[in-house]
């Protein structure tokens, strides 16, 4: 695979080719051009134009990691709350006759950030669960008009679109809120900064292969677009894939109609291939082969860079319970770490099924800071279950970093 330099790359040669899909791309300035040509026809059309605009990322200051600025903005923030909840939790300790609500009041009144009496109660109910990590915000904001992709990260995020929409056939275009997203997938990992990437691209097409080869009634059932694909079930197909060491050997035991998948509003293709044709596709030697080796060592040298570093070599107990569990059980965790409420009650309802199979790293970590909390007598034991959950979330949001470990590409049967 030759990469995309940050320079210049000529239109007359592909830049990248993958199992016949040939990606041709050139720079001017900010803006890149260029197409996306099929070995057949998808989707009705046998080439898709690519046109976003990305510019060379800042240098950044010697020594500090991938985020570190974007950290440091996120982490002033959540001390000004600590400060506040702080002073608020002294305040209600020295005068205990006054309300706390008006003691609230007093604290908001004086704050210099924008700060409410009941933003206090949510920032102090989140201290006691999540700790000071949870007065962080999750907010994530909506692309720039202009990404600031490293050459690397650029290719293999143009390489991933190409893919969907040759697999998937649902996008007209690559352009920049695509390229966002697939960024998005390969973003780097804060628990390891020297890792430039937190999940290999081969896991990623892996999985995008999963979904296509899944056996179910696409005219029923659309694909959805990749935007809502990439941020809410991804982790869900990346599972998928993993499961029973090939993700072909699951579609073949699995009924078609059997997968609840809601039907977005997306363009419905008059000839997407009926569920044989696509496990056919994926069943290509060749194909698997391209993936296979994306991961595979004997790469030439000069293509090492594109080798993204190993998974570390335990993954977090989390990911491992969550692999060995029905995908129906897993469900409804990964629907929980998107906010899903529903699944969250079900988790809290059922907790007496699940809770003792935890690791007992995660289960005693829970326990001891809920531990003052839970000595109070008047605690129900639905309050108990409750506060063990909402302390899980936190937890199950976190563990997309250590996600390489499932390795999906690397399972598949070459």
């Amino acid at each position: 695979m030759t990469l995309s330099t940050a320079i210049q790359t000529p239109i007359e040669r592909p830049s990248i080719e993958l199992a016949s899909v040939r990606i041709f791309a050139s720079r001017d300035g900010d803006r890149v051009t260029g197409r996306v040509e099929f070995p057949y026809s998808v989707g009705g059309r046998t080439s898709v134009v690519i046109l976003y605009r990305n510019r060379a990322p800042e240098p950044r200051p010697s020594g500090s990691g991938p985020f570190d600025i974007r950290h440091s903005m996120i982490d002033n923030q959540a001390e000004a709350r600590l400060s506040l909840v702080t002073r608020w939790c002294e305040l209600c300790e020295q005068n205990p006759k006054t309300s706390r609500i008006s003691l609230a009041n007093q604290v908001s009144d004086s704050a210099s950030i924008k700060c409410s009496p009941r933003s206090l109660q949510a920032w102090s109910r989140k201290l006691d669960i999540e700790g000071p990590a949870g007065l962080c915000d999750r907010y994530a904001p909506a692309p720039s008009a202009v990404l600031s992709l490293d050459p690397q990260t650029a290719s293999d995020a143009v390489l991933i679109c190409a893919w969907w929409c040759f697999r998937i056939g649902n996008a007209d275009r690559i352009d920049t809120p695509m390229m966002h997203s697939a960024a998005s997938l390969l973003r780097p990992s804060s628990l390891h900064p020297s890792v430039p990437s937190s999940l290999p691209i081969a896991d990623v097409l892996a999985s995008i292969d999963c979904l296509y080869s899944w056996p179910c009634d696409r005219q029923r059932f659309p694909f959805k677009p990749f935007a809502r694909w990439a941020r809410y079930d991804f982790e869900t197909w990346l599972f998928r894939a993993c499961d029973k060491n090939d993700y072909r050997r699951e579609c073949s035991t699995t009924a078609p109609g059997s997968v609840p998948l809601r039907s977005p509003q997306t363009i419905r293709w008059p000839d997407i291939p009926d569920p044989r044709s696509r496990k056919r596709d994926v069943y290509d030697h060749a194909t698997r082969a391209a993936i296979h080796n994306l991961k595979s060592s004997t790469l030439e040298p000069s293509n090492a860079s594109s080798l993204r570093p190993s998974a570390p070599s335990s993954p977090h107990p989390l990911v491992t319970w969550l692999q060995s569990l029905d995908p129906r059980w897993r469900g409804f965790f990964l629907r929980v770490a998107k906010g899903d409420r529903h699944a969250k009650f079900e988790l809290i309802a059922t907790l007496r099924l699940w809770w003792d199979g935890l690791p007992g790293a995660v289960r005693r970590d829970i326990d001891a800071r809920i531990e003052s909390w839970s000595r109070d007598r008047s605690r129900t034991e639905m309050q108990i279950a409750t506060r063990r959950v909402l302390s899980l979330i936190p937890r199950l949001r976190a563990i997309r970093e250590e996600l390489t470990a499932l390795s999906a590409a690397a399972k598949m049967v070459v």
